[in-house]
């Protein structure tokens, strides 16, 4: 027994010895895992914050009317260049049968890119028209809605005039000349434009005043499009 004594006394010896290289062995690695795991998280969030940033920026072109810089136009993608739109000067009361007064209104529509040139970009149109009476009081009069099909035949690329020209007869004759135009335009990638223009309009005499068609809509546009003649 007393021989065996040392021996165990060596064993034991060698056992703590490899217990405590162990030890720090073992905390080492586990620092380490847990340092790889804070990079993987870091990286993750760098992802997530270039990927958010990227988002923002196309978005905000998207609201300028703008491409992303390095993204091809693409209409499959339905991301059009438009920043606004604009109602052209013809806006307003027009004569189409040659006698006294305007029986129709005609609006020309605009859409404007980022650097103010008129592009042809789809959507659908809906027109309101407000009355303003003498003492300022408004009260709606006729809307009309223009789909995208009828929007793209009216479109015109000319001298005196590029845009989308719409004709359309009252539905109800107005009450007062001083009225208002407002064009809603939705792009077909949902995003909304609106413009508005106050306009006085030459009514014509009550005895040329034909009663308006309930289906009355909008004029077919012609070859040549209809322009007051100032003054008259």
């Amino acid at each position: 027994m007393t021989r065996c004594y040392p021996y165990f006394c060596s064993l034991l010896l060698l056992c703590i010895f490899i217990a405590g290289c162990k030890s720090p062995n073992h905390k080492l690695e586990s620092e380490l895992r847990a340092r790889d795991n804070d990079i993987d998280y870091l990286k993750n969030e760098l992802y997530r914050s270039k990927t958010y940033n990227k988002a923002m920026e196309m978005e905000l072109h998207a609201t300028r009317g703008e491409v992303p810089p390095g993204t091809p136009y693409d209409p499959l993608n339905k991301v059009y260049p438009l920043k606004n739109i604009t109602l052209g000067r013809q806006t307003g009361g027009v004569d189409l049968d040659g006698q006294t007064g305007e029986e129709a209104l005609q609006v020309i529509i605009e859409p404007k890119d980022a650097e103010s040139h008129v592009v042809k970009v789809p959507g659908n149109v809906l027109i309101q028209v407000i009355e303003i009476s003498t003492e300022g009081l408004k009260t709606p009069l006729s809307t009309w809605q223009v789909s995208n099909d009828e929007l793209s035949k009216s479109w015109r690329n000319g001298l005196l005039t590029t845009g989308y020209a719409l004709t359309m007869q009252w539905k109800l004759w107005p009450n007062s000349d001083k009225l208002r135009v407002i064009v809603h335009f939705k792009l077909d990638d949902g995003r909304l434009f609106e413009a508005e223009k106050d306009f006085t309009l030459k009514l014509p005499p009550a005895y040329l005043r034909k009663a308006p068609s309930v289906e009355t809509q909008t004029i077919p546009p012609t070859s040549t499009m209809i322009i007051p003649t100032p003054g008259l």
